[in-house]
């Protein structure tokens, strides 16, 4: 998506095309919709797939000084607020390599019942 150095603006031009490209071969994405409720509170996915399989897709874009522990904090919160029966992919964009041991960093993450790859 970004093989010829186009990196995107911000996260949300992230999700728009990471939206855009699901999109080309599921037509049962949504994207910030719906709201979902836990402890009180609303969780929105960047995206759900509404198949029936509970599947829902947050993103994150790492750039510039961004620390392993500034990424971590906001999927942990992603993770605790995955409501139950529901399945959360992370899909995290680090193009500068920020993350030095990714396969440690997946695998943590998968420890905690979430599917998390990292992208560059």
């Amino acid at each position: 998506m970004f093989a010829k150095g186009r990196l995107p603006a911000d996260e949300n031009d992230f999700n728009q095309k990471l939206g855009a490209a699901i999109g080309t071969f599921r037509s049962d994405l949504v994207s910030e919709h719906p709201t979902l409720g836990f402890a009180c509170a609303g969780f929105t996915p960047d995206h759900e797939l509404l198949d029936g399989a509970g599947l829902l897709i947050e993103s994150k874009y790492v750039r510039g000084s961004t620390t392993p522990g500034k990424i971590r904090d906001p999927i942990s919160a992603d993770i605790t607020n995955t409501p139950p029966g529901k399945h959360l992919l992370v899909l995290v964009f680090d193009p500068e390599s920020a993350i030095p041991d990714r396969r440690s960093f997946e695998s943590e993450f998968e420890s905690k019942g979430c599917t998390l790859r990292v992208l560059s």
